[in-house]
């Protein structure tokens, strides 16, 4: 067999479930925000149909699938030429 990775089931092992899952959405939240700043960077008051094309490819790269309604109103904030944050709360 491969290798693998063993849980003992304490009396918190939901809890610490829950940090290790958190971790890795917090991790997303700052990877899409990065992948916003780049965009920015690059297509900052561009078309927001151009920047919508080049964000959800960057945003697919980092690992997030995002929602097509949280895409535009991302997109439409850069294409304005603001800043986009993800918060973990945006990532499922």
């Amino acid at each position: 067999m491969g290798k693998g990775f063993e849980i003992e089931f304490n009396g918190d092992w939901e809890r610490d479930l829950y940090r290790m899952a958190q971790g890795q959405v917090d991790q997303l939240a700052k990877d899409g925000t990065r992948a916003t700043e780049r965009v920015l960077a690059s297509h900052g008051g561009q078309p927001i149909d151009v920047v919508k094309l080049v964000l959800q490819r960057d945003l697919k790269r980092a690992g997030l699938d995002v929602p097509d309604h949280l895409l535009t109103q991302c997109a439409q904030q850069i294409s304005d030429g603001g800043h986009f944050t993800f918060e973990p709360g945006q990532i499922k």
